[in-house]
């Protein structure tokens, strides 16, 4: 048995198991939270950036501007790019973050390479994607859209000192980090909060050991986990990977 999350142990990993179809799960994961199973994402693990003069951070999926606000408020001397990929949604975020000089706004679909994709506009800011979900029913607008990646991005807008990358592109994130690999190599690249999925077969999540074996080569190693969330019995939440030398 592979374990998602290094430090559980083979019994608490089949009880969670067990649970993660009842209704108490979510209840279950705070007390292993509680008890360090699940290290949650304190402040704390951001404090050597405030040593910093200047630096960037990319923020794709965006949504409606909300951790890119919250970030630079945290982080005054960053600079944020907010991707968002969804017409609609882009429009929110440029008007949530308007008064931010800090905050640069992207309508662009992120990939593995730079070209064009089918994206499904969901009713649901949250929910939009790149993949065609069936839970989604008939709530999307399927749309044909040009994409670029991260890399691509750091080179057009001549990024230098990137040092944090956040993606939650609902089960796409993957692809997103295919298109980032230029940069998730460079030294400067310290932090990294991706959305996953603590069990396998979730669609709009993708498994913690997927992302786990990916980042390793770049010496991207899981920290701590946090914001969980359950959709059709299928736990997510997101992870912070940490640059070790």
């Amino acid at each position: 048995m592979r374990f998602p999350i290094r430090v559980t142990s083979r019994r608490t990993w089949n009880r969670l198991n067990r649970l993660r179809g009842s209704e108490d799960f979510l209840d279950h994961l705070e007390e292993y939270s509680s008890k360090g199973e699940f290290a949650f994402i304190e402040d704390e693990t951001f404090e050597r950036l405030r040593s910093e003069r200047s630096f960037t951070v990319i923020d794709a999926g965006a949504n409606r501007g909300d951790w890119s606000l919250s970030f630079q408020r945290r982080f005054p001397e960053a600079l944020v790019f907010a991707v968002e990929a969804a017409p609609k949604t882009f429009a929110v975020l440029v008007e949530a973050t308007a008064g931010n000089s800090k905050i640069m706004p992207l309508n662009t679909v992120l990939s593995s390479a730079p070209g064009e994709v089918t994206f499904y506009s969901h009713e649901d800011p949250m929910l939009s994607s790149v993949l065609d979900l069936e839970d989604s029913g008939e709530k999307t607008t399927r749309m044909t859209r040009s994409s670029s990646t991260i890399d691509e991005i750091v080179r057009a807008h001549s990024i230098t000192n990137l040092r944090v990358i956040k993606i939650d592109t609902e089960g796409y994130d993957l692809e997103v980090l295919k298109g980032a690999e230029v940069s998730l190599a460079e030294l400067s690249l310290e932090f990294l909060q991706v959305e996953f999925a603590l069990f396998p077969k979730s669609p709009r999540h993708v498994p913690l050991n997927s992302l786990m074996e990916f980042l390793a080569p770049f010496r991207l190693f899981l920290h701590s986990v946090d914001d969980f969330g359950r959709h059709d019995c299928n736990l997510f939440g997101n992870a912070l990977f940490v640059k070790r030398p």
